[in-house]
């Protein structure tokens, strides 16, 4: 099963719910459904720590910045907004 839209860094991309589970099952997301049955998740605190090491990982503070930086730029979404700032 995929869920319909993931946002993240200003992208949309379909996300196996498998991995979703996963997430889940190790504590980095807070899983729920809606009356709907979709299901619906927030970062947990042991999330945001994890996701915050990873990036402290990457390297030196300005390394981070710029990877960060071309993710954003990189991602299709910009791009179909912005294709004359890709060129």
């Amino acid at each position: 099963m995929c869920l319909q839209q993931l946002r993240h860094g200003g992208s949309n991309n379909q996300t196996y719910f498998g991995d979703v589970k996963v997430l889940a099952s190790q504590g980095l997301i807070d899983l729920s459904y809606g009356s709907s049955g979709s299901p619906l998740f927030d970062v947990s605190p042991l999330g945001s720590s994890y996701y915050e090491y990873l990036k402290q990982q990457t390297g030196e503070p300005v390394e981070q910045h710029q990877e960060e930086l071309e993710s954003y730029i990189d991602a299709a979404s910009f791009k179909a907004r912005y294709p004359n700032a890709c060129d």
